[in-house]
């Protein structure tokens, strides 16, 4: 299936250029991941330095200082390791001398926040973004639940971006468009009517629009069938 580009939502990120934090919090499924791609490609098209560390869902705050530090001044997590072995104090030093000492802005992506189990990452991620004065880095997180980092102050000033399953939602012309994009096309093809309708009844579910087209692909159902799902997540998954 190819993608249908969320320009409004990417605009409402990238015109945000002071912001130092973007949080996009909604549940699995939702188009997150899909969101960042699409983020990474368009900060590569415009020449920015978009990072996405590979962390994994570590409990060592070590593992996320390294990642992070990798991410802002990249000379091989060994090497920083070698300097600071498992220290996670001094990581955590080195990680605000590095970030400080920027001179170009950097987009730092954090996918499935939610899957780092350190105790520290929240800490280590407001002390980051709360630097005074601020630092040419902007961090973008993505999570199923929200961030536990304190944003009233970044709220107040305008320096947060947030987004839910509210604006990750499909407009009706996007919807048109996922639908039009199906690849190899949809044959007989998709009645408009019932594919807006569809996409309003799974509000916006972005994963059940995908699978939804493969199944009227692959002939699993016709049209009059996609009306009678439900939408749910476990039929889906069925």
């Amino acid at each position: 299936m190819r993608q249908v580009i969320g320009s409004a939502i990417l605009d409402k990120i990238l015109e945000r250029t002071g912001a130092r934090l973007v949080i996009i919090a909604a549940p699995t499924g939702s188009g997150k991941s899909t969101l960042l791609g699409q983020l990474q490609a368009e900060l590569d098209r415009r020449g920015a330095r978009p990072v996405l560390p590979r962390i994994g869902n570590d409990a060592d705050p070590s593992a996320l200082a390294l990642g992070l530090l990798d991410a802002v001044a990249p000379r091989g997590k060994g090497a920083a390791k070698a300097e600071f072995g498992d220290n996670f104090d001094d990581l955590a030093n080195r990680l605000e001398r590095e970030v400080r000492g920027l001179r170009e802005p950097v987009h730092v992506i954090l996918d499935d926040f939610h899957r780092i189990a350190s105790p520290e990452a929240a800490p280590l991620i407001t002390r980051l973004i709360y630097l005074d004065p601020p630092a040419p880095l902007k961090l973008v997180l993505t999570s199923r639940t929200g961030a536990a980092i304190p944003v009233s102050a970044l709220r107040l000033k305008g320096d947060l971006v947030e987004l839910g399953p509210g604006e990750l939602r499909f407009s009706d012309a996007e919807a048109d468009a996922l639908g039009v994009a199906a690849d190899p096309p949809i044959d007989p093809p998709i009645d408009p009517a019932a594919w807006r309708a569809f996409a309003r009844k799974v509000d916006g579910w972005a994963v059940a629009r995908q699978l939804a087209l493969i199944l009227l692909r692959d002939g699993g159902i016709d049209m009059p069938g996609l009306l009678r799902l439900s939408g749910t997540q476990r039929e889906m998954a069925a």
